[in-house]
């Protein structure tokens, strides 16, 4: 189990205000931070989950509290609360990724966390923990080390639609269209795009897992990147598929718009095994819809 050095707010539920401290915090992406005041939709958990957490919570009770530190600790250093992934590590959960889930999946119905679902990265305390006053201090400085920064929110939600877009056309088999949506990009837009899609993989890494690339499928797919990208994505899928090298290595030495391509391709892979064409393109509505519920529409 790790040490904190301080995660717990001194004195009780007052010490986090009225809002529980769920304030934007300076520094973190700017769909993390208005994220936090979005509505919260607990994850769903099945009965035999429910039992094996309840087991887990009698023998050790004080990891509710520990996993709220955890997370005010994490955002006080990286800018934005843990992936599920990394508090299970941090906290030193052993077992599978299904074993973490339905962890969290109790502490988050519990009231001990709680998170954004449409949005990654926001694990934060909830209601219970406010009770023991450990909240998110307001104000608490956190380092600007995202890839997506506060300081230009305009542009970030112009990346999150732009990432739609491009997703869509890879997903319908359209090759000009995936063209088209990156046609004429500034470098800056190159890298807010990216940006995103490392977010996206990311989230929905976090609710599927990270299976392996169907070689078939990711040829297929990878195809329809730009002449100029196809060989170079087709090279890092098949350096993923056939070597079993990390994606994040095999794109290292991508050019950013190369990148933007390998990761659009890499997500609608996972899409497609997951939920097959039009289910796929269903994901991208909702979370199209998830986006303008949370006051970010597509920009005019």
């Amino acid at each position: 189990m790790v040490e904190l050095e301080s995660g717990r707010v001194a004195g009780t539920a007052a010490a986090c205000g009225a809002s529980g401290g769920l304030r934007a915090v300076p520094g973190a992406p700017a769909l993390v931070a208005s994220a936090l005041l979005a509505p919260v939709r607990p994850r769903a958990v099945t009965t035999v989950g429910r039992a094996a957490y309840r087991k887990w919570l009698r023998q050790y009770p004080d990891q509710p509290l520990r996993a709220d530190e955890f997370t005010v600790d994490f955002r006080s250093r990286h800018g934005h609360g843990p992936s599920l992934r990394q508090l299970g590590e941090g906290m030193g959960w052993t077992g599978s990724r299904e074993v973490r889930s339905w962890i969290v999946a109790g502490l988050v119905r519990d009231g001990w966390l709680t998170n954004t679902g449409a949005t990654p990265w926001t694990l934060r305390p909830g209601s219970s923990a406010q009770e023991e006053g450990v909240c998110l201090p307001a104000g608490v400085p956190t380092p600007a080390r995202s890839p997506v920064a506060v300081a230009d929110p305009g542009a970030t939600v112009e990346a999150m639609w732009r990432a739609l877009d491009l997703l869509r056309p890879y997903l319908g088999r359209d090759r000009a269209g995936v063209a088209a949506t990156v046609r004429g990009l500034s470098g800056d837009q190159e890298q807010h795009l990216l940006a995103w899609l490392v977010l996206d993989r990311d989230a929905l890494a976090e609710e599927l897992g990270m299976p392996a690339m169907e070689l078939a499928q990711a040829d297929a797919v990878a195809s329809l990147a730009p002449a100029e990208a196809e060989l170079a994505v087709t090279t890092v899928l098949r350096r993923v598929t056939r070597e079993g090298v990390s994606f994040v290595e095999a794109v290292a030495d991508l050019a950013p718009v190369n990148r933007v391509h390998a990761l659009a391709v890499r997500i609608a892979v996972m899409l497609l095994e997951a939920y097959g064409s039009e289910g796929a393109q269903a994901h991208l509505d909702a979370a199209g819809a998830r986006y303008v519920r949370h006051g970010h529409p597509r920009p005019e």
